[in-house]
């Protein structure tokens, strides 16, 4: 059974609905991950990285739905997602109070507050979690809009990463850290 987390209207009026996602979604998921994927150079993964299909996408969330430290949120419109953040919990007894954040837009969605609204419910969901303490994310330090947008929901800047990303036109990119204790 899914549990809707909340409802969104984005600022064209559009409703979004913010819930985690099920296995019924590894359809849409993967729709989603191949658009999502070839819009932009902002993800650590590339598409020649993304090798999926409806029913691996479908394991995945049932793995992620077994996970008692991790959590996987779609934003949904028309029945189509338009926007994901993973919690992946550690899987290790040292490194499970500590959930890698993983977030994703559609480029049509960006600037929508669909990002705010999936950082909002992923922090009130570990807030809650009785195993995650704390949220941990890399960003491109190019990726000013995303730092911004994560500093506003209270993450703060740890480390930089030198040239951890190698982009297909051959630049380097730097990754910055960042976390938030709950």
């Amino acid at each position: 059974m899914q549990f809707i987390f909340r409802e969104h209207t984005d600022r064209e009026g559009r409703s979004v609905i913010l819930r985690e996602g099920v296995e019924a979604d590894g359809g849409a998921l993967h729709r989603y991950k191949v658009n999502v994927f070839q819009e932009t150079e902002l993800l650590l993964q590339a598409p020649d990285d993304f090798e999926s299909d409806p029913d691996r996408e479908a394991l995945f969330l049932r793995r992620f739905r077994s996970s008692a430290n991790s959590l996987y949120l779609v934003a949904v419109h028309a029945g189509e997602i338009v926007g994901t953040l993973s919690l992946f919990g550690g899987p290790y007894r040292r490194t499970r109070h500590v959930a890698q954040l993983g977030m994703g837009v559609l480029e049509e969605w960006w600037g929508q507050g669909i990002g705010g609204a999936l950082i909002d419910v992923g922090i009130e969901w570990a807030s809650a979690n009785a195993i995650v303490e704390k949220i941990a994310l890399q960003v491109y330090t190019t990726n000013e809009r995303a730092i911004s947008l994560y500093e506003a929901r209270g993450f703060s800047r740890d480390a930089i990463l030198k040239g951890e990303v190698r982009l297909d036109d051959g630049t380097a990119v730097d990754l910055l850290v960042m976390s938030r204790w709950l």
